[in-house]
């Protein structure tokens, strides 16, 4: 929380695909690093450049924990 005090933007966009932390530790199944990342506010209803939100990457790579955590707003 340190950097988000210092001005971090937890959505802060980059990338060929436009995508924002929470859609990387989404697609590599960063089950920890995502619900940190949505602890501090990140916003998993954001889409990235492919029109895709986090609950739709974590679906199509088969990251079931982490489509209950997006379904049910539910942080560990």
């Amino acid at each position: 929380m340190a950097y988000r005090n210092r001005g971090a933007e937890v959505d802060a966009v980059g990338g060929e695909l436009n995508a924002t932390p929470l859609h990387w530790a989404t697609r590599q199944g960063h089950l920890d690093a995502a619900v940190i990342l949505m602890n501090a506010g990140a916003d998993p209803t954001l889409r990235d450049a492919e029109g895709c939100s986090c609950i739709h990457l974590a679906a199509q790579f088969g990251h079931t924990a982490l489509v209950c955590i997006f379904k049910f707003q539910y942080f560990i």
